[in-house]
Formats: structure tokens, sequence, C-alpha cells
């Protein structure tokens, strides 16, 4: 999961980030990296909701896995032996170690609560009374962090504390890019001059990026299970689909009479 974002996210060239390319039609030409990157995030939101809805016998079975993505996107400190002895107790090694919020690939962090928020998953009430209150408490601190609320501050000030390497959501940065590309004219009002303050702005907004780009880890990556999660094409894609499902696992409740 770590090693995907990072690789795209490292391979974003400047002119990629200018002038709006990523939403024209040519986007997959002028801003190849940055499309990826989107489509990554997607890919991971989408996988959190395909394994929550994949695990069909029982409230208690699919409350694990929401657990699971909980304990993913969280930071927890655990010794090397342990994680060695979780291996070979329960196979969940890989994605355990990979914490998003302790190796600050914010991208990945955003598309897993993205995946708990969503309606499939989030309806599924029966399922989520039998995540534990400390799992929830934290699932709540991580909302907190990515909301949106008052323009992503959390996320904004978390972000400026961070020393990288680091992997940060750049929807983040699409927002602020686009907002300085719309909102200001190339032209002074009134002249042919060039309005220096609105490419200042674009300006100082990718020189923000290009400091997590330029430093990154070094984590080996196991092609076997790369390839379990980008060869993985039985993602529910459809959001009508994956309702449909999430409604088949738990029915909707008569109305009290």
């Amino acid at each position: 999961m770590y090693t995907s974002s990072q690789k795209i996210f490292l391979k974003i060239s400047t002119k990629e980030w200018l002038s709006g390319s990523w939403n024209q039609s040519d986007r997959d030409t002028k801003s190849p990296h940055i499309r990826k990157m989107i489509h990554n995030f997607n890919e991971i939101t989408r996988w959190v909701i395909y394994e929550v809805l994949e695990e069909q016998s029982t409230p208690k079975s699919r409350a694990l896995v929401i657990r699971h993505f909980i304990s993913i996107a969280d930071v927890v400190f655990l010794s090397p032996l342990f994680f060695i002895l979780f291996y070979f107790l329960i196979f969940d090694f890989f994605f355990s170690f990979q914490r998003c919020r302790l190796e600050k690939n914010y991208n990945a962090l955003q598309g897993i609560v993205s995946g708990l928020q969503s309606a499939s998953v989030h309806r599924l009430q029966k399922s989520w009374n039998e995540v534990p209150k400390t799992n929830i408490n934290i699932f709540r601190e991580l909302e907190a962090l990515v909301s949106p609320e008052s323009n992503f501050e959390s996320l904004r000030c978390k972000l400026l504390d961070v020393n990288p390497p680091c992997v940060p959501w750049i929807g983040l940065y699409l927002r602020d890019l686009t907002f300085v590309e719309d909102g200001n004219p190339n032209l002074q009002k009134g002249t042919k001059l060039v309005n220096f303050e609105k490419f200042r702005k674009l300006s100082a907004t990718v020189k923000y990026i290009q400091v997590y780009q330029a430093q990154h880890y070094s984590f080996i990556e196991v092609p076997a299970i790369v390839a379990m999660f980008t060869n993985n094409k039985a993602f529910l894609s459809d959001e009508n689909e994956q309702f449909a499902l999430s409604l088949k696992l738990e029915p909707k409740e008569p109305p009290p009479q």
C-alpha cells in the first residue's frame, strides 16, 4: 500500500500541478501521475468497501474486518519480535505493519477512512455495534484528522508538523491549486501586466509539495503481495452494487409500530 502510493507520488513532475491539467480532456497525457494517484486513492477506498462487504457470514466477522482497517490506518508501536509472532499466528504481517498514520501515508489514511464512511459500510449498524469502543474511539480520531471541516484544518496542521518522508493526500493541494487558478486572472485587471501574485501562490504550493517528494522510505517491495492487491479486479466499483449487497447483509429494519 505504502510503496504503490509513494512510487506514484514521487513521479509527479512540477508541470503536472499547473493550469489544472488534471481536469482537462487530455489529463492522462498532461498529468499522468496525478491521475494515477487519484486512481490509487479510489482503489484503496473500493478495496476497503469490498473487503467489509465480502465478509458475508455474521456482523461479528465484519466487525473484525472493520477493526483491521482501523488498525491499519492507526499508529501502533509494536516490537519487531511481536510482528514476527503476529505474522506466524494470523498471517497478517504486511498490512498490520503498514500503519498509515505511523508511516505518514495520509493518502492511504484518507482512502481507508473514506471507505469506512461510505454509505454501504456506514449503515451496517449491527457490524459496527460489534466493534469495541476502543477501536471506535480511534476511528473517531482518524475521522477528525481528515475532516473537511474548516477547509481540512486538522489535516493541514498535521502536515505542517510532519517531517518527511510522507505521502500526503494530494486532494488537499489540488483544491488549493484549483482555487488559485480559478480565482485569479493571469494578467492584472485592466492591464497586460502579469499577475505575479497568482504565480507566487502557485509556486508556494508546489514547493510545499516538493518538500515531501525530496525524501522517501526504502521499504522492500514484495511482488507477490503487491500483485495480490493490484491484480484484484473484483472490487465492487459500482455504488449501487455496493449498496445492494449491504442491504442484503443487513436489511433495513421495519419502522416500529
